[in-house]
């Protein structure tokens, strides 16, 4: 169950004193006094934290601008996300008045300079959430921070006046920094707007009081979009939610990074991945996941025209052993991509507004910009078995159902598929089955499911020959999954 909000910001005063104050009432309305929320120090945490890593590459408020940026100079970008020692504090519990007061207290005990915040609430006063959010952004925007980031760890919530809090605790003052609002995968971070309790909806007020509050709340999600720490849709996916049971969920996947937050993991999503196997068709998947759900802006037409080229003979991301491996791409409208291949294998990409960056040297022979072409280094960011496991429509390990097909009867789901190279057909997802056969290039086949495991593939399909069942790594089948899906998060 969620919990209402007090007064919707400091400055709303005697305009909407009356209706303010129904609010007040039921913020905690019977709850007990051993829920109101309880800020501790939590050392067991801190290894847990570390251990975590993003699933998607790193971005902040400027990355709506889609910038090439340079090679890294200092070597093979990571993913880890703390640094040095850092002190966990959790708040947890339905938030008050007071509650912020409590966190700022923890902060100045902080045995270390460096500290994360943990939320996990139900909600409670939006007023306490936003003057929570001010002292973490107190220190994040100043001159030497030292808090690392809020989280919302995996298993735990963090709903309404929570969720607001969490997302207000970002720098707001220096666009050019990081995104650090956590969400591991296994957690659920959910936005809706305020709401009158029902005890209180069917009494009148000057018609002038409500559209002020009305305003008010509108103000406090604006600032959300503040810089461009979190797009639009954040607030037009809020605005469907208005009761106190319902939510826009985010959980630590592709569409929480869409949304402006960081999703981690020490497990599976932020496993790396390698280019064992990859040819041109699944770098274009990976480009394509890239340039739609990353925050650079996108005009419509650009995302109707602005996708990498899947092929029809794919061919493969080769690289010397030993030796690292460019490529690049362009698209028919404004953007492109590049893919590194490490010498372990490795696999690095990133996307930007812009031309390609070939070689030197490089001729293309057809004049276009929107194929492959050996590349030169640009900055680019670990690509993981998550981002796998999006690029070929298998996200967290289940099969994308919003690209199935009806066959004909039209009773019953498959999922066409196309062979692009000669692959081993094996009993179960992994290079050490049981081989049942070869599937051949330009072979059809009925993708049934999908499995994510932390191995060099990736994403396995099973798939239906019409013959027989059985395993092959995604990369060798050309899916007719629709690649993106802009289904909205569960509402509940």
């Amino acid at each position: 169950m969620a919990y209402t909000f007090g007064r919707v910001i400091s400055g709303l005063g005697r305009t909407a004193g009356l209706l303010a104050a129904s609010l007040v009432l039921c913020t905690a309305a019977g709850v007990p006094l051993s829920q109101a929320a309880e800020v501790e120090f939590r050392p067991d945490l801190v290894e847990h934290i570390r251990a975590l890593k993003r699933v998607y590459p790193a971005e902040g408020p400027s990355s709506v601008l889609g910038e090439l940026k340079g090679a890294d100079p200092e070597g093979t970008p990571e993913s880890q996300i703390t640094q040095g020692d850092f002190s966990v504090i959790r708040l947890s519990g339905v938030i008050e008045a007071g509650d912020a007061e409590k966190l700022k207290a923890a902060f100045e005990k902080s045995p270390t300079w460096g500290k994360v915040v943990v939320f996990e609430s139900p909600g409670g006063s939006f007023l306490e959430g936003f003057k929570i959010a001010e002292a973490v952004r107190y220190d994040l925007e100043s001159q030497d921070p030292g808090m690392q980031g809020v989280f919302v760890l995996g298993g735990s919530e963090c709903l309404s006046a929570c969720a607001i809090a969490f997302a207000l605790s970002v720098d707001l003052v220096h666009p050019d920094q990081k995104d650090t609002r956590f969400i591991e995968d296994g957690a659920r971070v959910g936005f809706h707007m305020g709401f009158l309790p029902k005890d209180k909806a069917s009494q009148t007020a000057e018609v002038g009081q409500i559209l002020n509050l009305s305003y008010d709340i509108s103000a406090a999600y604006s600032r959300l979009l503040n810089g461009g720490a979190n797009p639009p849709s954040l607030f037009r996916e809020a605005l469907k939610h208005r009761s106190e049971d319902s939510f826009y969920y985010l959980v630590g996947n592709v569409k929480a990074w869409e949304m402006g937050f960081t999703p981690v993991s020490s497990g599976l999503p932020a496993h790396p991945a390698y280019a064992y196997g990859l040819d041109e068709m699944g770098a274009a998947r990976i480009c394509n996941t890239l340039i739609v759900h990353g925050r650079a802006y996108k005009a419509g037409a650009e995302m109707e025209f602005g996708m990498v080229n899947q092929p029809e003979t794919p061919k493969p991301m080769e690289s010397s052993e030993g030796q690292t491996a460019w490529y690049s791409v362009g698209t028919s409208s404004s953007f492109a991509c590049s893919l590194r291949i490490g010498a372990d294998k490795r696999l690095y990409a990133s996307a930007w507004r812009g031309k390609r960056q070939c070689a030197d040297g490089f001729q293309d022979a057809d004049g276009f910009d929107d194929d492959f072409c050996p590349g030169r280094p640009v900055f680019v960011a670990p690509v993981t078995a998550g981002m796998i496991g999006d690029a070929f429509g298998c996200p967290g390990g289940q099969l994308d159902t919003t690209g199935y097909w009806y066959d004909e009867k039209g009773q019953s789901k498959v999922q066409p598929g196309r062979v692009t190279r000669e692959v081993n057909f094996r009993d179960n997802p992994d290079l050490k089955g049981a081989v049942l056969g070869k599937l051949q290039p330009g072979q059809a086949v009925t993708i049934r499911s999908c499995r994510m495991l932390p191995d060099f593939q990736a994403v396995w399909y099973e798939v239906d020959t019409g013959s027989q069942q059985g395993w092959v790594s995604a990369r060798f089948v050309q899916p007719g999954l629709f690649q993106f899906s802009d289904k909205d998060s569960p509402a509940e």
